[in-house]
């Protein structure tokens, strides 16, 4: 669905078209009305607007410098000129202006509604062809190498992912893993040598790296390329065959395949990498766990032992002392605090709590895990606040002695309680800021009324941009910004009516206005009566 603006100085005519024509049918979802060229800016500027329909002599500024504005804003909008001219050069001005289409007025139903229903389709068209399967298929080939090495990072951190939405991923990615296939995962760190390299020389390093390994690689196996957090490079490789046989020859591949990418990383990029390289495993339910055991197994190489290259048995049946996966998979508990998703991050914690009961409750370093890593998340979001926490939760609740978090229910009332305490004092920190933005917005128009008060320019005196200001205002206030400035207009010019000696024309400047027969069509159109009329009655 789309949204249309009419404009015109002539209210009566505004309002007549906003009620004749049958807009729901004709593809329009909401319509929009301005009675000047300066309101229908502060319109497009706050709302998503699709089609402009115009008249061309308003005062101020007319219907061909606002088509300009607007296209310089908003390339896409379609733009309709009504006028009661025929002449020619108004018609040449709109072509040139870059309308869409040019009536005369006035303007019947049918004419009006044939000419938004054929620009309604031109816009349904060019969007078809903007969002059209072949310009996603292409966005989507150039960026792949990014998309799949970011699904690859997704599945080392342990991003859960249903078996169904993986391979529909996998597939559309065009990387040749199925849940089930075996795998050998390598792992390379980059030694001293390319310390030297800033972020763009590295970028580079590593690319050539990748090329290196698909040429290497490549001709026996399927492979899956990406980079960790710590700046390792991951490669998956794909083997074929499960056989006892198979596997011997392919891990021999494997390790001379291997050991020739170390080999060529030294004699064309004159640097070393350490290569660890894993047995066979099943995809995708180990890559997490695997990937944690050559991390492991990466810590205990220090650098400046360089060039190893190590073979890394991964037992799937050995039991390790591990941290609770639910702590640490993504979306870390800090990171749904940071983005305000609390709901989210109340299930989090539901999460944790829920494994540590059933997996560690007996363990006091695990429980001592979880203790620490929320309330090293809620002293985040306060410092990141500008707060202390213990001014948000208290000092009873700032700590949990260790016999009360062994008890799980106790331990899970303090992290939520802390929880809601934190939501609670942003929210109500965020609403004051909301309130002092609305505050300074309307100092502003009270104090420049004889300026620039459009939307652009109060948004720019909050720092905020034009569109979110307007959905702002009207959330905490009830009304529109062009609202709330037209009665402030209205208000300050009865004022001055009834305590100055100003002319109606020198009123109309201090409010703002740039045509005094637009200023009494306004006024009339509030109190009912001219305002010679209204100054007359007192």
């Amino acid at each position: 669905m789309y949204q249309v603006l009419l404009v015109d100085d002539e209210t009566s005519v505004v309002d007549a078209l906003a009620i004749r024509i049958p807009w729901q049918e004709l593809g329009i979802d909401q319509v929009f009305k301005a009675y000047s060229a300066y309101e229908a800016i502060e319109w497009f500027q706050a709302e998503n607007i699709d089609l402009v329909i115009t008249d061309i002599r308003m005062p101020g500024m007319t219907g061909l410098e606002l088509i300009g504005k607007l296209k310089a804003l908003k390339s896409r909008t379609k733009c309709v000129l009504l006028t009661g001219f025929a002449e020619f050069e108004y018609a040449k001005q709109a072509l040139q202006s870059e309308a869409s289409d040019y009536l005369l007025k006035p303007v019947s139903n049918e004419d009006l509604i044939a000419t938004v229903r054929r620009l309604v389709e031109e816009l349904a068209e060019e969007w078809e062809e903007v969002s059209s399967f072949q310009r996603a298929s292409y966005t989507l080939k150039e960026n792949l190498p990014l998309l799949r090495a970011n699904l690859l990072t997704d599945l080392l951190g342990g991003f859960k992912m249903n078996t169904d939405s993986l391979s529909e991923k996998l597939h559309l990615l065009e990387i040749p893993f199925r849940p089930g296939d075996g795998y050998c995962m390598l792992l390379l760190r980059m030694e001293d040598e390319f310390l030297k390299y800033e972020n763009y020389g590295i970028d580079l390093i590593e690319y050539a790296v990748f090329n290196m390994a698909e040429e290497i690689f490549g001709a026996d196996f399927h492979v899956w390329f990406g980079k960790d957090t710590h700046a390792y490079l991951v490669l998956l490789i794909k083997v074929d065959s499960n056989s006892a046989q198979a596997l011997d020859s392919g891990r021999a591949l494997l390790e001379s395949k291997a050991a020739e990418l170390q080999s060529s990383v030294k004699q064309y990029l004159k640097g070393t990498v350490t290569v660890l390289l894993s047995n066979q495993s099943l995809f995708p339910s180990g890559v997490a766990e695997v990937y944690d055991t050559m991390l492991l197994e990466m810590r205990k190489i220090a650098r400046g032992h360089n060039g190893f290259l190590k073979t890394v048995e991964v037992q799937a049946n050995k039991v390790y002392i591990q941290s609770l996966q639910s702590l640490y998979e993504p979306p870390m508990f800090s990171q749904l605090l940071e983005a305000g998703r609390w709901e989210e991050a109340g299930e989090k914690l539901d999460q944790i709590f829920a494994e540590l009961s059933v997996k560690w409750g007996d363990s006091v370093e695990h429980i001592n895990e979880v203790y620490y890593t929320i309330i090293s998340a809620y002293n985040y979001i306060a410092h990141k606040s500008g707060k202390q926490l213990v001014d948000i939760i208290g000092l009873k609740q700032m700590e949990l002695e260790l016999p009360q978090r062994r008890f799980m229910d106790r331990f899970r009332e303090w992290a939520l309680s802390g929880l809601n305490a934190i939501r609670d004092e942003l929210d109500r920190e965020n609403r004051n800021a909301n309130t002092a933005i609305i505050k300074q917005a309307q100092q502003f128009m009270e104090e420049r009324l004889s300026d620039d008060v459009s939307l652009q320019a109060i948004a720019n005196h909050v720092y905020l941009n034009p569109g979110y200001l307007s959905k702002l205002y009207k959330l905490e206030t009830g009304e529109n910004i062009s609202d709330y400035l037209y009665r402030l207009r209205m208000d300050k010019s009865a004022f001055y009516l009834k305590n100055s000696n100003h002319k109606i024309q020198e009123i109309c400047e201090l409010l703002g206005y740039q045509n005094t027969s637009y200023f009494i069509k306004m006024f009339k159109k509030h109190f009912g009566v001219t305002p010679q009329d209204y100054r007359n009655s007192l």
